[in-house]
């Protein structure tokens, strides 16, 4: 029996089959990208709109002005989601956060009931070039008022390209999409102001199982596969404006 099946699948059997895995992907490719829809959870909302504070030492480039920076803040703008103000200035405060991954206890910059922008000081994964923290807390009341704060971390430098040195001890990196920069940006305020999490691919097997997040959507969690891509993203509260 055994014979006759590695015979199958060493003939046209096995030709058949692998037509038929192919189809699979080929179908899930086209209906992952081109039919079924994406989503993206929001953890959170601001009661109010906030102001944006970007700190001294934020990084040369998140600065109004910036042609990335400006592309970042135009594409939330045209969604709804502008932020109330945006002011630049000196960071004096810093609030307690616990790492969700260690649990060690830290300082991180903070300005309560705004959104903060400050510079990275160490980046631990290569696939995330940015980072946006806040207290579990504020998630769990599914609201950031006054008293909350959000605060996103941008490097000076987003590594990725053979031009620029590796420091992700040596192994290989891929190449970043064009105008990084401002797609880093526009996704870390997609999680500080938008309270959004990251984009989760569209269903396949419902509350099972999903496929790959989209290539070229804003939230998807990986650097290398970010674009303006908006699908599905939640309209600001009706009470903004």
């Amino acid at each position: 029996m055994m014979t006759k099946f590695v015979d199958f699948m060493s003939g046209k059997g096995g030709q058949v089959v692998g037509l038929i895995f192919t189809l699979v992907v080929v179908a899930m490719i086209i209906y992952g990208n081109f039919i079924g829809t994406s989503s993206t959870h929001q953890a959170f909302v601001w009661e109010t709109r906030p102001t944006l504070h970007i700190c001294d030492t934020a990084p040369s480039w998140a600065r109004p002005g910036d042609e990335g920076f400006d592309k970042a803040l135009k594409f939330w703008e045209d969604r709804g989601w502008a932020f109330d103000n945006i002011e630049i200035g000196p960071c004096s405060e810093t609030c307690e956060v616990v790492d969700e991954k260690t649990g060690e206890v830290g300082q991180k910059t903070c300005n309560k009931g705004k959104v903060t922008i400050d510079i990275m000081d160490q980046w631990f994964e290569p696939e995330h070039a940015g980072a946006c923290t806040y207290r579990k807390s504020m998630a769990a009341k599914g609201v950031a008022t006054d008293d909350d704060w959000t605060t996103i971390t941008l490097p000076e430098v987003i590594y990725g390209s053979d031009e620029i040195a590796d420091p992700f001890g040596g192994k290989e990196v891929p190449e970043l999409p064009l105008g990084v920069n401002g797609l880093v940006a526009a996704h870390e305020i997609g999680h500080c102001l938008a309270g959004l999490e990251h984009n989760i691919g569209p269903v396949l097997i419902p509350y099972v199982a999903h496929l790959n997040p989209k290539t070229g959507h804003i939230q998807n969690p990986s650097v290398f596969m970010l674009g303006w891509g908006d699908e599905a993203l939640p309209a600001p509260p009706s009470d903004w404006d």
